[in-house]
């Protein structure tokens, strides 16, 4: 049933007196932001939620891969240590070139003709109270080279 004119002026009045009252525009607020901020709170929580657990599960992806990285780089430190040889007693001389005198020692000492090292320094302090070098640590090309030092060694 249609609404007549003065109805319609009626409603408007009080809708009017309404908004215009203090107490009720207070409720009317306080009923609002509580609808929105349940609605958008669940919603905002939610998506929080969702989040957190995407980001958890990417943190155990990232530990687990941080666990097979170190697993590889144990093996690669371990592999790299198999190439190298200590040699102690070498005398400490003035600007030596250790790759010279260690493949002259094992030629005079053990008959061993040019040895294929990759890298050659002294290590550790010196010890001043024996007055011993320090040892010298011979990294080889590879670790072949170095088991074929050691087959020369015994014979």
């Amino acid at each position: 049933m249609p609404m007549t004119k003065s109805q319609r002026d009626d409603i408007k009045q009080c809708l009017l007196d309404c908004l215009s009252d203090k107490d009720f525009m207070s409720i009317l607020a306080d009923k609002v932001a509580e609808v929105v901020g349940s609605t958008l709170g669940d919603h905002h929580l939610s998506k929080l939620e969702g989040q957190v657990s995407e980001l958890q599960g990417q943190v155990a992806v990232n530990q687990k891969e941080i666990g097979n990285l170190k697993r590889k780089l144990n093996y690669f430190e371990q592999n790299q240590k198999l190439k190298h040889l200590r040699l102690y007693g070498l005398k400490e001389e003035e600007n030596e070139n250790l790759i010279e005198r260690v493949q002259d020692t094992f030629s005079k000492v053990m008959k061993i003709e040019k040895i294929p090292i990759e890298n050659c320094y002294r290590v550790g302090m010196k010890n001043v109270k024996d007055q011993k070098p320090k040892p010298v640590l011979m990294q080889y090309i590879s670790i072949n080279a170095r088991r074929e030092l050691f087959l020369q060694k015994k014979t």
